[in-house]
């Protein structure tokens, strides 16, 4: 029989070798053959042919044998890989059961870490990330008139230019944005709901779910009485009753017949329209001079929305010189439809992923010196596996395996975390947030978060596992597998204190400032004195008050019943109440007679009643308030603000100048200024106050009525000790009228709190954030000198026996441990300058590198860090010098 060549058996070291085996195999049964035939008294020739023979076809032979030995040997390795990280998984499963409390420290680290991160990036990826539900939503643009860079609104003369003379897009649509009095059996309440164009359905490519939307003959004037549901509306006025197709129901007290419903896909903002009718804009309206149609198109094929801009900028320059009087100092903005929709709220929304990012990558420091300090500690047990033959891949795949078992539990324990997260902010959140209540944990949630858990786990499980499998078997059992490296010299663990508290720092500035200037906001004076007032809108049906004193009169008639309330100690009408989110008021541009400045000013309108600025206790300055004298057939008058007066007339005195209004009224009279009031922030305590001009609501003409859908807000100061509630205004408005809806009621407390509520809840999860990061930042710290103090024993022994007092071992041990946190300090400072630069634009009343915040949150991480070190240099300094001697 052939023996095997001494080098094959040396390359069977890499492996291995199917064909060559087979080979030998074949070839040593042959040769026994041809050695039995020539026992038997063949020659070797014919022997060898005979065994040929009796073998059959040998090439087919070898072939087969070696298939099934290479499938063999694959199946092998197969099945020992699998067995051996089998027995890994039982290991490293016995192992994190074995240490509980640091395996249970490490899944709770991973699952805050990666749970924050999952939560923010499901609101993400269901707010900015998940594509429109349209056919071609990158195609779906919104156009804007633009003055001064804030974007407004359309008047319908440009848009019909627009429609007619562009060419970038397929088409573009129109919506008018209204409130509606929606009458049910025995109530009426407020209902938004939308004027359009018949196109503008097909503007987004949408179908309707029920019915049908609207044709061009629906959308001539005059107006027809159709209405088109949105799924919403639907389910929550008809419980989606599929027979709602026909059926008759009264907006404003006229009825409208519904011809269909939109799918739930179409609700795309939570405070959006209700319900659409047609458009079917009349001569006369088209010749509106104000602004009041948002504007929606589609791109052209090939068009991009540069190209489109590019022709709108030429578009604005030609309705400039066509139509000076409304477009003088007007600009065109071509948007993506989808980045208008959610605005600010994707910028806010990465600033919260950068934030919850900080707190995973403290985490994930935080796991790496957890299974540091284990990996440590098991020196004496991976010495004796590598002394009986444990190769050092075979342990890093032991390490590895229990980090993936860790990644494993983490990404559970995430899920969890990550699913509460979702469930608060869709509740904080949800009213105001475009497509937020679609956030949820869906799979491309779920895979980040596995995905994670687990590189969290194996990146911060490779280096403990690197150097652990890099054991000196002779050297460590002769130390009997003790470690003499102090804390100070262990870089690694210090750069991991440094980096977590960096990271602290920053989220901890970052929560400060905002809390600073929330708290700057909240103390802002409002310019009127809340206490005590409530507020509420209806509106007047044209049927019945078609003329401009009707509606008056029927006013002054509610606002006499207001006032007769018990309890009531003053009652007013407005057009706008402060820090509403009313569109009543108006831009308009002021015509004044004398300083030419003037003629680049624009104001906000409103229309009050005399009792107004004594209601809301709004200074006067100069002048006079409004009179019951002022009205139609007497000297038209006007107050202005002192901020729109001292833009008008700079050093001058403002009562008894004159200006015109022309673009509330066609023939506009010469208004007197009877009064200066005080400014109120009209549209946000962080919000500087705006120029407003007043107008008594008896002087108000016919137009500005239409604009605002005859509707005014009712606001009654209680006195002190009665609770003014809704159903004060709801009761006055019976009285009068049974079938006035009443709408937007809150106290002015309430507005109040609603208007900083956005930095109120940036500020709480920031500071909620920083928390977090502080607490793990703090167990990382105490664990790691709580670990050197336990594997410093011997020499804190030593020190001790050599004349070192308790409170020099305490000393010792905190300067060790509070090394690494002085460098995070340092670093987080620089690094929080260039965040706070970030956050500039949510700030107000506060210096992004405010050095009162940054010294504050310095000074706790310094005091958290301090008593993290002292816990363990108290334990330290009990150690009894002979016992520890001993035990080593």
């Amino acid at each position: 029989m052939p023996k095997t060549p001494m080098f094959r058996r040396y390359l069977r070291f890499f492996g291995p070798n199917p064909e060559q085996d087979v080979e030998d195999e074949f070839t040593f049964h042959l040769a026994t053959k041809v050695d039995e035939l020539i026992g038997q008294g063949m020659t070797r020739k014919a022997a060898e042919a005979e065994a040929a023979q009796a073998f059959g076809d040998i090439r087919k032979v070898r072939e087969t044998c070696r298939q099934l030995q290479s499938r063999n040997d694959a199946q092998a390795r197969r099945s020992d890989y699998l067995s051996g990280w089998g027995q890994d998984v039982v290991y490293g499963f016995r192992q994190l059961c074995r240490r509980w409390p640091t395996t249970l420290l490490a899944v709770l680290t991973l699952g805050i870490g990666v749970g924050a991160v999952g939560a923010v990036f499901g609101v993400i990826h269901a707010v900015v990330l998940r594509p429109l539900p349209f056919a071609d939503p990158a195609g779906i643009v919104t156009v804007w008139s633009t003055r001064e860079g804030r974007d407004d609104v359309v008047t319908p003369r440009n848009f019909d230019s627009w429609r007619r003379d562009t060419h970038s897009f397929r088409q573009l649509a129109a919506l008018e944005q209204s409130t509606f009095t929606f009458s049910e059996t025995g109530s009426s309440t407020q209902v938004t709901g939308g004027a359009i164009t018949s196109n503008f359905f097909p503007v987004f490519g949408v179908a309707p779910e029920l019915g049908r939307t609207f044709t061009a003959e629906d959308d001539t004037p005059p107006r027809q009485h159709l209405i088109v549901l949105s799924h919403r509306f639907w389910h929550d006025r008809f419980s989606g009753d599929p027979s709602v197709l026909g059926r008759e129901i009264h907006l404003d007290r006229e009825p409208y017949t519904v011809i269909g419903v939109m799918p739930a896909s179409f609700d795309l903002r939570p405070n959006a329209e209700q319900f659409w009718v047609p458009l079917g804009l009349s001569g006369q309206e088209m010749n509106w001079t104000g602004g009041v149609l948002y504007v929606f198109g589609h791109l052209q094929p090939g068009v991009t929305l540069r190209q489109a801009q590019a022709e709108m900028n030429v578009q604005a320059r030609v309705l400039e010189a066509r139509y000076p009087e409304m477009n003088r100092g007007r600009t065109i903005r071509v948007g993506e439809f989808a980045a208008d929709l959610i605005g600010d709220y994707r910028r806010q929304l990465f600033l919260l992923l950068a934030a919850v990012s900080s707190v995973f990558l403290i985490a994930c420091a935080n796991v790496a010196n957890l299974l540091l300090a284990r990996a440590t500690g098991r020196t004496r047990e991976l010495t004796i596996r590598a002394a009986l033959g444990a190769s050092r891949t075979r342990l890093l795949r032991q390490f590895l395996t229990e980090s993936l078992l860790l990644g494993l539990a983490g990404a559970a324990a995430g899920v969890l975390f990550a699913y509460t997260g979702i469930r608060l902010a869709r509740q904080l959140g949800g009213a105001a947030i475009p497509r937020l209540g679609e956030a949820g944990i869906d799979p491309t949630v779920l895979l980040i978060l596995l995905g994670l858990a687990v590189c969290c786990a194996l990146l911060s499980g490779t280096l403990p596992a690197l150097r652990a499998s890099r054991v000196d078997a002779q050297g460590a059992l002769v130390q009997g597998g003790r470690s003499v490296a102090g804390l100070a010299r262990d870089r690694t663990r210090n750069l991991y204190i440094a980096v977590e508290v960096g990271l602290a720092l920053v989220l901890l500035a970052a929560a400060g400032l905002l809390i600073r200037s929330a708290i700057a906001a909240q103390n802002v004076h409002p310019g009127f004195e809340p206490a005590q007032v409530i507020a509420g809108r209806t509106s007047l049906p044209s049927t019945g008050y078609a003329t401009a004193p009707q509606i008056v009169t029927a006013y002054e008639r509610i606002l006499e019943t207001l006032a007769a309330q018990p309890g009531v100690r003053s009652a007013a009408l407005t057009s706008k109440v402060p820090l509403s989110t009313s569109t009543l008021g108006l831009n308009l541009k002021p015509d004044v007679t004398s300083p030419p400045q003037a003629n680049e000013a624009s104001t906000e309108m409103q229309y009050v009643s005399p009792s107004y600025f004594a209601t809301m206790q709004i200074p006067l300055v100069q002048g006079r308030v409004f009179s019951p004298q002022d009205r139609t057939g007497t000297a038209q008058v006007v107050i202005v603000n002192q901020t729109l007066a001292k833009r008008l007339w700079p050093g001058r005195e403002a009562v008894g100048q004159q200006m015109r209004l022309p673009d509330l009224d066609p023939v506009s009279p010469l208004r007197e200024v009877a009064g200066v009031v005080a400014d109120v922030h009209e549209n946000g305590l962080m919000v500087s106050p705006p120029a407003v001009v007043y107008l008594p609501i008896a002087q108000v003409p016919l137009n500005p009525w239409h604009w605002s859908e005859q509707s005014l807000y009712l606001v009654a100061r209680t006195r002190t000790g009665t609770v003014a509630g809704p159903e004060l205004l709801r009761s006055v408005l019976q009285q009068v009228d049974s079938e006035l809806p009443l709408g937007d009621t809150l106290t002015m407390d309430q507005r109040l709190a609603r208007s900083i509520a956005s930095a109120r809840f940036y500020s709480l999860v920031l500071t909620i954030l920083g928390l977090f990061g502080l607490l793990l930042t703090a167990a990382g710290i105490y664990g790691v000198v709580a670990y050197f103090v336990s594997r410093q024993r011997a020499e804190i022994g030593i020190r001790m026996a050599l004349g070192s007092t308790r409170s020099g071992v305490m000393l010792y041990v905190v300067r060790q441990g509070m090394q690494p946190v002085l460098s995070g300090i340092a670093a987080g400072v620089a690094a929080s300058f260039l965040v706070s630069a970030i956050l500039k634009a949510q700030l107000y009343g506060v210096a992004t590198n405010d050095p009162l915040t940054l010294i504050a949150v310095a000074a706790l991480l310094v005091a958290v860090a301090s008593v993290a070190c002292y816990l363990p240099a108290r334990q330290a300094s009990k150690i009894d010098p002979m016992i520890a001697l001993r035990s080593e």
